[in-house]
């Protein structure tokens, strides 16, 4: 048992212990900002930033002081407005809007955090409002714009972001 416990005494001062604390930031008002979490001073697992009415805003996740994995993005009344996929600090994939209602406004592609292939945007029924196609994060190509019943209304032309012409 002594040697044990001499074991354990030695061996003490090479096992890292990570410190786990909790900030919380306020509104002049008194109500919480945000909650984040720090292990060894760094960001680390879930942050929550609230409206000053209390309604969650944004809900992440941080892993070695980088957002990390899912990000949701709240309206006041509580809807959600965004859903990001987050890779190193840096949009990966595909980013989804939505309406009020819970319907999707939007799916854009992130590569590294910029824009990159194809975006759709929706009317709130579901029927699609435009296709864009985006190179580097800039606007590249035909970006076609539907009625609600479906018909082309108008063509846009884009080369590196600028509008070219229109139909």
């Amino acid at each position: 048992m002594r040697r044990l416990l001499f074991t354990v005494l030695m061996l003490l001062p090479f096992i890292v212990i990570g410190q786990t604390t909790e900030e919380i930031k306020y509104y002049e008002s008194g109500a919480i900002k945000s909650k984040v979490n720090y292990l060894d001073g760094v960001m680390q697992g879930e942050v929550i930033e609230y409206f000053e009415s209390g309604a969650i805003q944004v809900k992440s996740n941080y892993v070695d002081g980088k957002r990390q994995g899912e990000a949701s993005f709240y309206s006041e009344s509580g809807a959600i407005k965004f859903k990001s996929n987050i890779v190193d600090g840096k949009e990966q994939g595909e980013e989804i809007g939505y309406f009020v209602s819970g319907a999707i406004r939007i799916k854009i592609n992130y590569v590294d955090g910029v824009k990159q292939g194809e975006a759709i945007g929706y009317y709130e029924s579901g029927a699609i409002q435009f296709k864009a196609n985006f190179v580097d994060g800039k606007e590249q190509g035909k970006t076609i714009f539907y009625t609600l019943n479906g018909e082309i209304e108008k063509i846009e032309n884009y080369k590196d972001g600028v509008l070219i012409n229109n139909k």
